[in-house]
């Protein structure tokens, strides 16, 4: 199981069995540069996802068309 928590406000994040639930519930990973100049990655919830971007993330399967 896959329990993170978000890089940004600290809330929990829904337990998971893999990376793909955690998007599928909304959640991203956000790339972050360190103070090496390497490029680290942190989950971010959907609510502060949409703070930082501006856009809510998309939620569930995503469709085809066909």
């Amino acid at each position: 199981m896959i329990r993170e928590t978000c890089a940004a406000c600290g809330v929990g994040g829904p337990e998971a069995t893999s990376m793909r639930t955690m998007t599928e519930s909304g959640w991203r990973l956000d790339p972050r540069v360190d103070s090496d100049g390497r490029t680290r990655y942190a989950w971010c919830c959907p609510t502060c996802w949409e703070r930082r971007t501006g856009t809510a993330p998309l939620r569930g399967k995503r469709k085809t068309s066909g």
